[in-house]
């Protein structure tokens, strides 16, 4: 990752795997985004689960990675602390999500349902210090903490964004275990 950006990857699974990991495991709490993600054909395994209780093997993986998942959880202490259950000795936990200000300009978290009609999702707000706070509670170390701004790469498919140039628009944090 960018030093000066995150750039939200949708192949980032693919890259993984052209990066030499074996097996991917998976989990959502919604039925409908399993079926996309079981479309790519690069997991081992996926379930339905939340991240705060995915039901997987314990001390099992060198890698975990939560993308656009933080926004749905009320509370992020019991994700850090399952992260923490499923990681093996060094592994790294890596979380990227949309920034806390976007939410707070006004764009809500959603999805198009089946008619292409956008429907807003409950969305809650965690900065940096919540995670920071859950995450060490779970015995992870901050490594890297990035930030990426709206720019013309962002305006070329969100060009309605225009007025929020320069602003916050996603993070990623890079944290490993603290043994």
């Amino acid at each position: 990752m960018s030093r000066s950006r995150v750039r939200y990857r949708k192949n980032w699974k693919l890259a993984c795997c052209e990066r030499g990991v074996a097996q991917i495991d998976g989990v959502d709490f919604t039925p409908e985004m399993l079926t996309q993600a079981g479309m790519r054909k690069v997991y081992r395994r996926l379930q339905e689960a939340s991240v705060e209780n995915a039901g997987l093997p314990g001390a099992a993986y060198d890698l975990l990675i939560m993308s656009l998942a933080d926004e749905h959880l009320a509370r992020l202490e019991p994700t850090y602390l399952e992260a923490s259950r499923l990681s093996s000795d060094n592994a790294k936990f890596v979380v990227v999500s949309m920034h806390p200000f976007t939410f707070l300009t006004g764009m809500p978290t959603h999805f198009n349902d089946q008619q292409g009609r956008p429907k807003a999702i409950e969305t809650h707000i965690h900065v940096f210090s919540d995670h920071f706070a859950a995450a060490t509670t779970g015995g992870w170390r901050l490594l890297e903490a990035i930030e990426g701004l709206i720019d013309d790469r962002w305006l070329e498919v969100k060009p309605k964004w225009k007025p929020f140039r320069g602003t916050p628009v996603n993070y990623g944090y890079v944290w490993a275990r603290e043994l």
